[in-house]
C-alpha cells in the first residue's frame, strides 16, 4: 500500500493537508459443501514467476470484469523532521472505496497486461489526529489505462496527467489485474497448496519488486461451483528504492465456471521504512475485493487504438501538482513530490532512486496593482542582495511568455554554500492581473546536467487558479478565528528569495 505525504509539514494540524494513501486488498471467502477433488475446468497458471502457461496475447480473449474494492487502514505514520533531523510519528485512519469495469489483455507470455479501468467510483477519506481529508478522481481521469509487466509500469489518464494522489488511489494493494495470480497452475484436490512469488506476487501486490517470500495459496473446500482458498504468507521487497516488509492472511473465492478468484477478504500487516519521497508506515490493512464477469461495458473501449495511444503518450511520466491553497498549478517530472504547502510557501523535492537531486521552492507574493511589472534588472538586483556572499556569478537571464500566458524572468546563477559548489535558477512568474509567484531551484552543482530542463517544464504549464480563503481547522474547544483576507501573509514583491 501507499501512504504519500503530497504536502506534509511538521505541524500535526498541517499533516492533514497533505497525505494521501492508496492501498493493496484481498477478496473473502463463502463456504460451501465440501467436495474432496477439484475436478473439471483445468485452470492455467498464473501463479509462478513468468506466468507459465499463458502462450501469447492472442491466446486468450480480453476479460471484462465489475469491480468494488474496500480498504481499511490504520496503524502510525512515520515522517522525517527536516530540520530536526528526527522522525514524527503520527496515528492515521483511512477507507478507500473503488468501484469501476475493467477490461484486461495479456500482451505477452511473460505476463505483461493492458488493461482499462472505467471508474464510477474513487474516494479515500483519510483521518489524522481527528483531521479528516478527502481525495477523489477528477471527471476527466474517470478512465484510466494501464501497462503492467516485468520492466514496465505505466498508470496514466491520457493526455491529463494524474496528480501524485491520484495515481496512488487507482491503486489498490492487491490488484484486480493480477488476482487471477492466485488461481492453481493444474487441477487440485481439497488440501493441496501451491505458491505465488516473484514478479508475480510483485505485481499482485502492486510494488516494485519481491526481494524474499512467497503466498502460499491452499483449496480447503470446494463444490461443483465454487473453489474455497486461503492465502497466507510473509513477504519483503520494494517500492521506490525504500524497503517494505508484509505479513498476509486472507480467504478467497474462484469461480469453476468463469475460471477467475471472484472474491478475496484479506489482513495485511505493513511496515516499510522512511524514504526521500513517501512517509514510512506501520500498519494493518483490511482489503475486500468482489469481483463478476460483465458482457458488455457501459461505454465502448477501443483496445487497439489505446494501447498505440499509451506507447507515444508522455502522460505517465508526468505529474500534475495542484496547490488549493496557493492557488495554482503545474505539470512536472514525476519525480517531484510536493513536500510542504502553507499556501503561502511550498517545498518540492525532485527525487530519482530514493535521492534527492533538487529542491523547489515556491513563494506566493503580495498582489502589485495591475498591469505594472518588475523589469529583469529590478529582479536580478533583489536576486543578488537575497542571496549575498553565497552567489558567485549571473549566468543568464531570460524573460518570456509562458504557454500559459504568463509573464517569466528566469535567472540562472551558480555559488557556494559551505564550500560545496550550488546552482540556483529564480523564476518569477506573473500576470497582468498582479500576482505574482517566486520560484526557486537549488541543487549541487554536480546535479544541473541530469536536472536538464525540469524548471522550463514547471514554469511553462503553471497556471494561476481562483484564490480560496484559508481557513485553519478548529478544535471543538476553540472559537473561529477571523477569516483572513485573500493575500494575508503573502510576501512582498521584493522579498523575492527567502
Amino acid at each position: 500500500m501507499r501512504i504519500r505525504f503530497e504536502a506534509a509539514s511538521v505541524s500535526p494540524q498541517t499533516v492533514n493537508q497533505s497525505v494521501e494513501l492508496n492501498r493493496r486488498s484481498l477478496l473473502t471467502s463463502i463456504a460451501v459443501a465440501a467436495s474432496s477433488l477439484w475436478s473439471g475446468r483445468p485452470l492455467r497458471a498464473e501463479s509462478n514467476d513468468e506466468a507459465a502457461g499463458e502462450s501469447s496475447a492472442s491466446s486468450r480473449s480480453d476479460r471484462q470484469t465489475r469491480v468494488k474494492s474496500v480498504v481499511e487502514i490504520k496503524g502510525t505514520i512515520e515522517v522525517k523532521v527536516a530540520k530536526a533531523g528526527t522522525l514524527s510519528k503520527t496515528p492515521i485512519e483511512s477507507t478507500t472505496n473503488l468501484e469501476y469495469e475493467e477490461v484486461v489483455r495479456m500482451r505477452s507470455a511473460s505476463g505483461e497486461r493492458f488493461a482499462v479501468q472505467m471508474y464510477s467510483q474513487a474516494e479515500c477519506a483519510n483521518d489524522i489526529q481527528k483531521y479528516v481529508t478527502t481525495t477523489k478522481l477528477r471527471d476527466e481521469c474517470k478512465t484510466i489505462v494501464k501497462l503492467i509487466g516485468a520492466q514496465s509500469r505505466s498508470i496514466q489518464c491520457l493526455d491529463n496527467p494524474l496528480t501524485a494522489a491520484e495515481r496512488d488511489l487507482v491503486q489498490c494493494p492487491i490488484s484486480s489485474i493480477f488476482l487471477d495470480s492466485l488461481r492453481p497452475a493444474t487441477s487440485v484436490k481439497i488440501g493441496d497448496q501451491w505458491q505465488v512469488k516473484g514478479n508475480a506476487l510483485a505485481n499482485l501486490l502492486n510494488i516494485a519488486k519481491v526481494t524474499n517470500g512467497e503466498l502460499t495459496v491452499r483449496l480447503f473446500d470446494a463444490d461443483s461451483k465454487i473453489g474455497q482458498l486461503e492465502v497466507s504468507g510473509e513477504v519483503e521487497g520494494e517500492v521506490h528504492d525504500v524497503k517494505t516488509s508484509m505479513k498476509i492472511d486472507g480467504k478467497g473465492r474462484l469461480d469453476r465456471s468463469s475460471g477467475m478468484i471472484s472474491w478475496v477478504a484479506v489482513s495485511m500487516q505493513e511496515t516499510r521504512q522512511v524514504g526521500e519521497i513517501e512517509p514510512g508506515f506501520d500498519v494493518t490493512a483490511r482489503i475486500r475485493i468482489l469481483r463478476e464477469s460483465i458482457d458488455n461495458l457501459s461505454q465502448t473501449v477501443d483496445l487497439d487504438s489505446l494501447q498505440k495511444r499509451v506507447e507515444s503518450d508522455q502522460s505517465s511520466e508526468l505529474t500534475r501538482v495542484l496547490s488549493r491553497l496557493g492557488a495554482y498549478q503545474f505539470v512536472a517530472d514525476r519525480g517531484w513530490t510536493l513536500y510542504s504547502d502553507s499556501g503561502v510557501d511550498a517545498s518540492l523535492r525532485w527525487v530519482q532512486k530514493n535521492y534527492t537531486f533538487a529542491q523547489c521552492t515556491i513563494t506566493n507574493l503580495t498582489d502589485t496593482e495591475p498591469g505594472t511589472q518588475l523589469s529583469i534588472a529590478g529582479y536580478q538586483s533583489d536576486i543578488q542582495k537575497s542571496m549575498g556572499k553565497q552567489l558567485g556569478q549571473m549566468l543568464e537571464a531570460t524573460e518570456k511568455v509562458t504557454a500559459t500566458g504568463l509573464r517569466m524572468m528566469r535567472v540562472v546563477s551558480v555559488g557556494a554554500v559551505n564550500q560545496v559548489p550550488m546552482q540556483w535558477i529564480h523564476i518569477l512568474v506573473s500576470n497582468d492581473a498582479g500576482r505574482h509567484l517566486s520560484i526557486v531551484f537549488t541543487m549541487n552543482a554536480a546535479s544541473a546536467d541530469r536536472f536538464d530542463s525540469q524548471d522550463l517544464q514547471i514554469a511553462d504549464t503553471l497556471e494561476f487558479t481562483l484564490r480560496q480563503l484559508p481557513t485553519a481547522p478548529t478544535k471543538p474547544s476553540e472559537k473561529p478565528e477571523e477569516k483572513p483576507s485573500e493575500t494575508a501573509g503573502l510576501k512582498k514583491p521584493s522579498s523575492l528569495i527567502k
